[in-house]
């Protein structure tokens, strides 16, 4: 059996080769592998000397898996931002979870105030009970005291209803900077599915450059939400609308699709905002286990776009778009 280093080494070597071979066919490069994001090129030097990345969608923290290879300075710069962003949101989220709606485990750091004292606290929630832990450090000694006491004396006199405190998460994040980071993780689904001929379309120009100027707002809006037949991670093309919705986690997010003129994508965008209730007719596709590069194999752009279109209608999924500008705050 193979050792996990070994196993991620092989790993990233089929992904290059089979960025490499769909390169050939779309570009007529030869030995080359292109980072989806940066568009810079890469030559299995490269991959041994570790300037190309195994990167996880959506990041690993999510549970992501490695389907697609990126630059180490993508990859790196994401994981300083916006990867970082979207971590410390989950971290909220669970934290809002096991607080207020009472999910086991461990909620994480926060602030405990009461009659005018605030210290540092640990809490979690163990069969519907909320735990809270004082940190041994990073702490007022005097604080502590005093509240250690106070809770007592509030517990001794068996009197404590309309007492009031607060439990508030230490965390934060950056909002922005986590919805780039779900636009990244739906690009990079949409390009190791459908391979350069998607990523390196007219089409996705400006999401490729949202995702690499995160401090610069150059799209305005790619969340939605989304009502559809299943609760598992979905990548759908809906290409009379001309978007392809990738939708993880509760999250969704729609992207433009080929072959459709310019317009296509930003009428469909003004109609969900335009509308509560946007229906569209979109067709699955497989979830990518690696690069697929489905379009790739195709000699034809619009006839590989349209082959999706074609598909059976009972492989058609109906997606009830509402409308959504940016995700929830998770509060």
């Amino acid at each position: 059996m193979l050792a996990k280093g070994e196993m991620s080494k092989k790993r990233k070597e089929k992904l290059f080769q089979l960025g490499v071979s769909a390169a050939e066919r779309v570009l007529g490069t030869h030995e080359l592998y292109f980072c989806p994001l940066c568009g810079n090129s890469f030559d299995y030097a490269s991959l041994i000397q570790g300037e190309l990345t195994l990167e996880h969608v959506p990041p690993k923290s999510h549970g992501g898996k490695g389907i697609i290879l990126t630059c180490q300075s993508c990859n790196n710069k994401a994981g300083h931002t916006i990867d970082s962003a979207a971590h410390r949101r989950k971290e909220l989220t669970d934290f809002i979870r096991t607080v207020y709606h009472k999910q086991e485990g461990e909620a994480g750091l926060a602030t405990f105030e009461a009659d005018g004292r605030k210290i540092n606290v640990l809490v979690s929630n163990d069969g519907g009970t909320t735990n809270i832990k004082i940190l041994d450090k990073n702490n007022d000694p005097e604080a502590v005291g005093y509240l250690q006491e106070y809770m007592k004396s509030l517990a001794d006199s068996g009197n404590a209803v309309g007492t009031q405190f607060s439990i508030t998460a230490r965390v934060r994040y950056h909002k922005r900077f986590s919805e780039i980071s779900d636009l990244r993780s739906a690009f990079l689904v949409c390009s190791a599915q459908f391979g350069y001929s998607y990523s390196f379309s007219r089409a996705l120009m400006k999401v490729r450059g949202q995702i690499l100027n995160p401090n610069q707002e150059i799209l305005e809006k790619w969340y939605v939400k989304i009502k559809t037949q299943t609760d598992s991670p979905m990548l759908a093309v809906a290409e009379k609308e001309g978007i392809v919705i990738v939708s993880v986690a509760e999250r969704s997010v729609v992207l433009p699709w080929i072959g459709k003129s310019d317009t296509a994508f930003e009428s469909t965008s003004a109609a969900i905002d335009d509308t509560n209730n946007f229906t569209v007719r979109a067709v699955p596709v497989d979830w990518p286990k690696g690069f697929v590069a489905a379009l790739d194999r195709r000699c034809s752009l619009r006839a590989a776009a349209g082959r999706f279109s074609a598909a059976a209608p009972n492989r058609q999924v109906s997606a009830s778009v509402k409308r959504q500008a940016s995700c929830d705050d998770d509060s």
